[in-house]
This record gives structure tokens, sequence and C-alpha cells, in this order.
């Protein structure tokens, strides 16, 4: 996942006192398309802010909003055993695998009322080098910088603006939007990279390069548990009192599984650019 934003200010405001303390979600390994449905559930039925670990099964490549369908090797995808759906949030497109995701949604209100995207990033951005900190991994916010060499689809293959990079290689790349009264940002950290998938799936330029990293490389062991206890820690100076690790209600689940069905699993989903 990416995007392009300044790291203009890392320190995330003081915090403040809101309605509801945040929900902390752990939810198993999901299909690509129920883990899309139910963020965007959790982000349209939003009543407090939320954080979530989840994962994916089978594992799947996820398009940016606004990416075309033709960055991919349909072909390769089904011989891999790859599952593809397109994500609410922009940037390039993913290979979820071997990797802890996170996703956090919440009110304006709860990021400072900051409307802004670079801004909101920054701030979530902040809790996240925190979290990462306390897992023992050192990052730092990458800077925009300019053009490119030719289009890349892949998310990982470079930094950009406001990923999160240890020396120089990108360790977790996020992507954000604000839609249905709410800011939803969901990212990955992988804790290992199939290169091979990646460059068979996706359609990269000749001479691509390799600019990422994961946490086998850094010798990081983190489980679901573990990485949502240091998000927890993290987020909380932002988002204020976390709640202890729940899963959605029976509801959000239904509310999901339909919403799969009917639009991240579809053919006009996936393939709408």
């Amino acid at each position: 996942m990416g995007t392009e934003v300044s790291p203009t200010r890392l320190l995330p405001s003081p915090t403040r006192l809101l309605p509801s303390p945040t929900r902390l979600l752990l939810t198993p390994p999901l299909s690509g398309a129920l883990n899309m449905a139910l963020d965007e559930v959790l982000l349209a039925g939003l009543g407090q802010p939320v954080i979530r670990v989840y994962e994916w099964q089978p594992h799947t490549i996820t398009l940016g909003y606004g990416q075309r369908s033709t960055d991919l090797d349909e072909q390769a995808c089904r011989r891999w055993g790859l599952d593809v759906t397109r994500r609410l949030t922009g940037g390039r497109a993913v290979l979820h695998g071997d990797e802890l995701t996170y996703s956090v949604i919440a009110p304006p209100e709860a990021l400072g009322g900051v409307r802004n995207i670079s801004e909101s990033y920054n701030r979530l951005c902040a809790c996240l080098i925190a979290a990462l900190g306390r897992a023992g991994i050192s990052v730092a916010m990458s800077e925009r910088h300019g053009g490119s060499s030719g289009h890349d689809p892949a998310c990982f293959a470079s930094a950009a603006g406001g990923d999160l990079c240890v020396d120089g290689r990108k360790l977790m790349g996020s992507a954000q939007c604000h839609k249905l009264g709410g800011v939803l940002q969901h990212g990955s950290l992988p804790r290992t990279v199939h290169d091979q998938q990646i460059a068979e799936c996706l359609q990269r330029p000749p001479g691509a390069t390799i600019g990422w990293t994961c946490l086998r490389e850094l010798g990081v062991d983190l489980t679901p548990e573990s990485f949502a206890e240091h998000l927890a820690a993290g987020f909380e100076p932002l988002l204020g009192p976390i709640e202890p690790v729940a899963q959605p209600t029976k509801d959000e689940w239904r509310e999901a599984e339909a919403l799969a069905e009917s639009k991240y699993a579809t053919e006009a989903w996936v393939r709408r650019i």
C-alpha cells in the first residue's frame, strides 16, 4: 500500500476525551474480499475508533482504488493461487502473503479534527513508528521524492513519501481514504516477501529493482497478538483508552459477508478500471 505525503509532523496530538474507548479487533485469516469488506463495514458503521489486525487466506493481491487492472498478470495470479480484489484506498498493488496487516478507522475528531490526508496520515504513522519501536524495530518515514523511471505497479517496489523504512528500504506501506464520514488507513507489515510472485503477477518494468525488507530479514518475530498489543500502546496517546482484544459483532460479520459477495469479489469491482 502506498501514498505520497511529506512527513511534516510525526508527533501525535495530545490525548483527547472521546465518547467511547477504541476497539481493538483481532480477526482470523480471511479472503481478500472479506477483509476489504470488513474494513468498509467498520468505516460505514463507525461509532468509535477501531484498530484491527488481520491476515489473508488465500494470499491476495489488492489493487489501489484508482489503479488499472491491466497492471496484473491474471494467468500468473491463477497459477500461484492468489486471490485478487481492489481496495477502497489508493496506491499501488500489494501482495498480501506472509504478513501482518493493520487497519485504523476513526472519525476525524479522534485525529484532532484534521481533514487533510497528509496531516492525518502523519499523525497515524507517528503511532505506527512508536508501535514498531516497542517491537524493537527502528523505522523512519521516507521523504517525498521526485519523478520515477517509469510506471511500476508494485507498492513495495520502492519507498514513496510517507512509507516506513529501515535503512532506506521499505518495511511498511500504508494507504488512507476519507469516506463515509470517517478515516480509514490500512497497511502491510510483511514477515517475508515472495519476490518471484511479485515479479510474475505484476507487470513491472524491465530492470525494476527490489527496495523492500521484511521482518525475517530484520530478525524480528511478531505474532498477530503481539502486534495488536504494540499497536494498542502506540495508538493510545492519540486515540485514548483501548478496549481489550475482541471480534467484530455478529451484525458486522453478516454485513461484511454480504458486501464481500456483492462488491469486493465481483469482476465489476476488481476490473472497474
